[in-house]
């Protein structure tokens, strides 16, 4: 794989790699980016010899670095924290290379925001929270000038609502405008981007830098070289979730709040007392057609009201020209171009207005763009309503990531994609479609793991179908036995937490005395995986985040259930989009759509279970369907050659250590 990653890197060429579980993935492509930076920095085959092999649109200049991006925070940690400095012990300093995390403006400081809106020395007796978090910040800041003050690195808590006003902001920041530049603590973290070699992020960040760059505006990162995208079956999910809009009365009223604060400090100032009473009436107006709308969205859209949730409906073509879209969002359109015609008026030259001025222009343009979007066919429009009350939200997102990225992404770059699980069946051809890679080398590791012998596949002969009223309690005296069978140990995935509820409800008098069961719901992820690996005899229900990301070492993890197969819910708004836009261009929704997407979660769930050579035991798939449908066999051929029973009995045996009969 190593080998694999050298050349793509040198070439210029996609490179998709799928590495099971055991095959050391992270330093497979960390070796290779390590030396290939070193290279292009001094040395034979630097940017010059190697510049004429990478893609059009590389920068070959000044771009010596890597982006090396993950989907959880944990592998991101894991990798700037552990493997990469493991890497460069072992390379002897020979290549000296630099790495740096590359975070989000709201992990930093930013000192004119706490300048501004702290004022330490008014603080007397009995100061608040933030008061207090307020003084004890400015005492660090005084006490450690060199220190970088990203929050994760301040030695102490600092409360959401204090940070939320005293962090960086894009749209408040005057850049190299701001009094405070040389000492700025985001500027200083970009400054050590700009020596780094290798920019460790996660995708969400990155794709949030190229939605900004697609829309003019100075990105986050620096010039790259080339893409290393780990947890790469994610990418499509994290480029949809930063293309896509949220407009909401929320959004617009907390817009609202902000603009009449600064209205607010303006008072008394004859200079701009005739344009900020001109914006008061213009906000005022755009309030009230804001209010308009969304409060009659959930009644115009027939949205059902229920305690506590929340109801997607999708915006079809009839919907969307309806007289409460044409009309009423027109009107709301119009409100909105008058403040930020308004604000384009001013000309007072402060920070916190051309924040203002931004972040209203930039809410505009996303109306007039949800306009042209309704008669593009090329977007999934939604209407999300607040059921408890009587509010609604509008949102859109791409129907397809694959030619946005193929021309922003792709086009620019070498990317490699890696993953424990990228292949659907046993191919990569789907996963390249949907991101709209073309031109790709493509390969499978298979885990060096002794499946055959370590793992028993259990598919009982007799399950009710998952719709089934029978089905719960199956699930519930099922579970019970199996985790009887393996003295516990066990980890209980399922789909719906309603599911979970239910048969944790029945599941407590199946189980022995001495078994400690948990739910996902009762306490923070990290404090459930400890409670398990500190107990006798646990079994850990939980549903969507543990399905991939965990591991258990050992015995303490034994048996793996999955409930039933993870076909993605039909209810999730771009789901459903995507899927009735391949029935109406005479797709096969199930087949091109949900099938490859829950053979690569099911993966997911499977390798839960082996996490080392030494690990042995029990996955039990407990849908009726792996054995009762045609598309079974497309799932389980894609999970590894384990050993397959379907009885109980041989279960025990194993757990008892006994060969199969």
């Amino acid at each position: 794989m190593a080998e694999l990653v050298s050349s793509s890197l040198r070439r210029g060429v996609h490179l998709l790699v799928e590495a099971g579980t055991g095959i050391g993935k992270s330093f497979a492509y960390l070796v290779p980016a390590a030396l290939f930076v070193a290279t292009l920095d001094d040395g034979p085959g630097g940017a010059e010899e190697s510049g004429s092999e990478r893609s059009a649109g590389a920068d070959t200049s000044d771009s010596h670095r890597i982006v090396i991006s993950t989907r959880t925070i944990a592998l991101q940690e894991q990798l700037f924290q552990k493997d990469i400095p493991a890497l460069l012990t072992a390379l002897g300093g020979q290549v000296p290379i630099q790495a740096t995390m590359v975070k989000g403006r709201g992990n930093y400081l930013c000192l004119r925001r706490f300048l501004t809106n702290t004022d330490v020395s008014q603080i007397r007796h009995h100061p608040t929270i933030e008061e207090n978090d307020a003084v004890l910040l400015a005492n660090w800041l005084k006490k450690n000038p060199q220190q970088l003050a990203d929050r994760s690195l301040i030695p102490f808590p600092i409360s959401p609502s204090l940070w939320e006003t005293i962090c960086c902001e894009v749209d408040s920041c005057p850049g190299r405008r701001c009094p405070h530049c040389d000492a700025c603590h985001l500027f200083r973290a970009r400054r050590e981007q700009e020596k780094a070699g290798l920019l460790i992020t996660n995708h969400a960040l990155f794709f949030a830098d190229l939605a900004l760059r697609r829309s003019g505006f100075q990105g986050i990162f620096p010039s790259y070289s080339a893409c290393i995208f780990d947890e790469g079956h994610h990418l499509e999910a994290a480029a949809t979730a930063a293309f896509t809009v949220h407009l909401s009365l929320a959004r617009i009223s907390g817009l609202l709040e902000t603009t009449n604060r600064f209205l607010d400090g303006k008072e008394g100032d004859e200079t701009v007392a005739e344009a900020t009473a001109g914006l008061r009436h213009t906000a005022t107006g755009l309030e009230k057609a804001a209010v308009g709308f969304f409060t009659r969205l959930p009644a115009e859209l027939g949205l059902e009201t229920y305690p506590g949730g929340r109801e997607a409906k999708l915006l079809r073509e009839e919907v969307l020209s309806t007289p409460l879209f044409l009309t009423e969002l027109g009107d709301l359109r119009e409100a909105l171009a008058s403040l930020e015609h308004c604000l384009s008026l001013s000309d007072v030259q402060e920070a916190d207005l051309t924040a203002l001025k931004t972040r209203w222009g930039k809410l505009q343009e996303e109306l007039i763009f949800s306009r042209e979007l309704a008669e593009a066919d090329r977007h999934i429009h939604w209407a999300e309503g607040i059921l408890q009350g009587t509010q609604a939200s509008l949102h859109y997102a791409p129907l397809r990531v694959d030619e946005l990225l193929a021309e922003a992404l792709f086009a620019s770059a070498p990317a490699i994609i890696t993953s424990a699980t990228l292949a659907a069946g046993e191919n990569l051809d789907y996963l390249a479609s949907i991101l709209g890679v073309s031109d790709y080398t493509g390969r499978v590791f298979d885990s060096p793991f002794d499946y055959e012998n370590q793992t028993l596949l259990y598919l009982p002969a007799k399950a009710p179908q998952p719709d089934s009223p029978a089905y719960v309690p199956f699930l519930a005296r099922e579970i019970g036995r199996l985790t009887t069978a393996s003295s516990g140990r066990a980890m209980v995935l399922f789909t719906a937490y309603s599911t979970l509820k239910e048969v944790h409800r029945q599941l407590r008098a199946e189980l022995p005395s001495g078994f400690t069961l948990l739910r996902q719901g009762d306490a923070p992820p990290p404090q459930l995986l400890q409670a398990f690996r500190e107990a006798k005899s646990p079994v850990l229900l939980a549903t969507d985040s543990f399905w991939e990301g965990v591991d258990i070492r050992g015995d303490a993890l034994s048996l793996v259930v999955i409930t039933r197969f993870p076909f993605t819910p039909p209810n999730d708004p771009i789901t459903a989009g995507r899927l009735e836009h391949l029935r109406r261009t005479g797709g096969n929704p199930f087949r091109e759509y949900s099938l490859p997407r829950a053979a690569i979660k099911l993966k997911q769930g499977f390798g839960r279970l082996i996490r080392s050579s030494e690990d042995r035991g029990v996955v039990a798939i407990l849908d009726s369907r792996a054995l009762s449908k045609s598309y079974g066999t497309y799932l389980l051929r894609s999970l590894p050659p384990a050993g397959r029973t379907s009885t109980l009995a041989e279960v025990e045996s194993f757990f008892a250590g006994k060969p199969p009969a």
